[in-house]
């Protein structure tokens, strides 16, 4: 996938801002789990589930689960 097709999935999913919301707290709580164990800290099952129950809910939505897998693209 192309630079050119993350953007047209990007401009989608900031035009949508009930998907952009649920891809930045996906987003942020990634985050949040990565620096935690940066730091050495335990992860907290709870926390873990929540991000797992995010992780599946972008999964389950065609749009997110696309620019996911376009991004991941670029990243590479």
């Amino acid at each position: 996938m192309s630079n050119k097709k993350f953007k047209v999935l990007d401009k989608e999913v900031h035009s949508n801002p009930d998907l952009k919301a649920k891809i930045e707290e996906f987003q942020n709580k990634q985050m949040e789990l990565q620096t935690m164990q940066m730091m050495g800290q335990e992860l907290d099952e709870a926390k873990l589930k929540e991000a797992q129950e995010l992780f599946q809910s972008m999964n389950d939505d065609p749009k997110a689960s696309a620019y996911f897998q376009s991004e991941m693209r670029l990243n590479k």
